[in-house]
């Protein structure tokens, strides 16, 4: 982020969808610096196409602006390059690659051999697991170890802004917990933004400066973390009972 105190995203008045298929109206966001964002809704309110909004993945209208600059018209690959990094709902692996390979095309953005191999050392080291199949091909590894590539391969690329589009999709609740574990971590040891579509809410929660919940395509304002991770109150939120 630069020297001035804005923020790292802002998002205003954003529309998006799929050709005459409007599924997000006037969306206001903003992500600060070393920030945690997590977005909860229902299935089909809009959460994963705002993440492909965010990335250029999908057209859009309205103004979004990433530290400092706005991101129209950019390809989604310069986005990658500046800081943004994305993993996709169902983690997106290459399965024919080995685990190192996936991370080397993670690593291709920053355009140096040097920090593509000092990538690898680092992030072998956070994911011992990954060092040990590096020449595993991603498609052989658990439904937890493709998750934990995944998430590797996106900060091969240096973020500081990472998309998570349902991290736990599929897995069995102690990877997930093991996953958040590890998300946590990343947090508190990287200058890293995060915005969180995550279904097991707690968990997400637990790791997040405010949530923000996604109603048939309107984002309600945001309200703290903590305000959210009770069970009634996140009942009211989802349903607006």
């Amino acid at each position: 982020m630069s020297e001035t105190n804005r923020d790292l995203l802002t998002v205003r008045g954003l529309h998006a969808g799929y050709g005459a298929v409007r599924v997000l109206r006037d969306i206001d966001l903003t992500v600060a610096a070393n920030e945690v964002i997590v977005l909860l809704g229902a299935n089909g309110a809009g959460k994963t196409t705002l993440m492909r909004a965010l990335t250029n993945l999908i057209p859009w209208t309205g103004e979004v602006v990433f530290d400092g600059a706005s991101t129209s018209r950019k390809r989604t690959e310069a986005l990658t390059r500046r800081g943004i990094a994305h993993v996709p709902q169902g983690r997106g692996t290459f399965v024919e690659l080995t685990v190192e390979e996936n991370l080397r095309v993670g690593g291709l953005v920053t355009g140096s051999k040097e920090a593509l191999e000092e990538g690898l050392e680092r992030w072998f080291a956070v994911y011992p697991r990954l060092a040990e199949r590096r020449r595993q091909l991603a498609g052989s590894l658990s439904g937890g170890e493709q998750q934990m590539l995944a998430i590797a391969r996106a900060l091969m690329s240096r973020p500081r802004l990472l998309l998570l589009d349902e991290p736990s999709l599929g897995l069995s609740p102690i990877i997930t917990e093991e996953l958040f574990e590890h998300l946590a971590r990343l947090r508190a040891d990287e200058d890293i933004s995060m915005i969180i579509v995550e279904q097991t809410a707690e968990l997400a929660l637990a790791m997040a400066d405010r949530a923000h919940i996604l109603r048939s395509g309107e984002l309600l304002p945001s309200r703290l973390a903590s305000e959210l991770n009770d069970a009634e109150v996140l009942r009211e939120a989802y349903l607006g009972a």
